[in-house]
């Protein structure tokens, strides 16, 4: 009798086995098979290391909530077709969201309004115009602006000494508030205005020339690749001219350093990388949502080092 029970508890427990087993991999195939959410992310420019902040904060929330981020660069900066082209493309191939640096262009309106029916998308840095309901992730720009203002001022003490604001062909919303926040700080001052071209020899000749055409003011670059142009061409002119401007590259932070540039507006890139792909994410879970304030320092070569500013100057550290 006992034999047949030990037979018997022998055929349950491999029967019990053979089901816990098939329930395993029944779960496993079901995750397997869960599809992966990808959240496309469309950069302005081919420039790698004018995001590359951004791109690390947008890798780790990635990491964080268990989508993937697939990186699309224009081959060209600002190029309005080709981002609408992009962006057509991936509504319409298979993305669950867009996290996009929209360019400068009032002909990306109606593309983005459509694609907005079809799928969230935020936008980051700036906005677009004529859409008021998109999700925008950002610093305030224009009181970025009248910061470093406040900073210039304390260093360019006499009212008479002028200021030269160098324009890129961006001319994102981004840099349009930037110079309204410039030009309130500044008010009182002669303003003057360089508008530099995108080619970059030919940027190159605008600002020495520039410089050279305002020798007694002081200039202001409103992005990262006007500013370490602006700075290579005082370091290899040896212009005696004092230049402020928004932005954070590896080559600004030596330059602000080594006091070539004297202060410059710096936002936390790795902060808007990692809200702009979270709120990706909380909009295909439906969530509310509305946009999001990134914060911004004023840092020059004394207090670069402090932590606060360090965070932002030396992100992969």
């Amino acid at each position: 009798m006992s034999k047949k029970r030990g037979i018997l508890f022998t055929a349950v427990l491999v029967i019990f086995c053979i089901c816990s087993l098939m329930l395993t991999h029944s779960i496993n195939a079901a995750q397997d098979t869960k599809p992966v959410r990808e959240v496309s992310v469309i950069c302005r420019s081919a420039d790698t290391e004018e995001w590359s902040t951004i791109k690390l904060g947008i890798d780790q929330a990635a990491k964080d909530l268990g989508v993937d981020a697939n990186f699309i660069t224009l081959t060209g900066r600002n190029n309005t077709n080709e981002q609408i082209f992009l962006l057509n493309r991936e509504a319409k191939g298979g993305a669950s969201a867009v996290v996009m640096m929209p360019v400068s262009s009032p002909e990306l309106t109606e593309p983005v309004h459509n694609a907005l029916k079809n799928i969230p998308i935020v936008a980051m840095q700036s906005k677009v115009s004529g859409i008021k309901d998109m999700q925008i992730v950002a610093c305030d720009n224009v009181g970025m602006g009248i910061s470093l203002a406040q900073e210039i001022v304390r260093e360019e003490r006499h009212p008479a000494v002028p200021a030269v604001i160098l324009r890129s062909s961006v001319n994102s919303s981004n840099e349009t508030d930037f110079q309204k926040g410039l030009q309130k700080g500044l008010r009182g001052r002669n303003l003057f205005y360089c508008d530099i071209p995108s080619n970059h020899a030919e940027a190159a000749a605008a600002v020495r020339n520039c410089f050279l055409g305002h020798a007694d003011a002081f200039f202001v670059a409103l992005n990262a690749e006007t500013l370490g142009l602006a700075a290579q061409v005082k370091e290899t002119g040896n212009f005696k001219i004092h230049l402020y401007g928004a932005g954070r590259t590896n080559q600004i932070v030596s330059m602000l350093e080594q006091k070539v540039i004297g202060a410059i507006a710096v936002e936390n890139d790795y902060h808007m990388g990692y809200l702009g792909l979270k709120a990706a994410v909380d909009q295909m879970d439906h969530k509310k949502h509305s946009s999001i304030k990134i914060n911004s320092r004023i840092v020059n070569s004394s207090d670069m080092y402090q932590p606060q500013n360090e965070r932002l100057l030396f992100p992969f550290v």
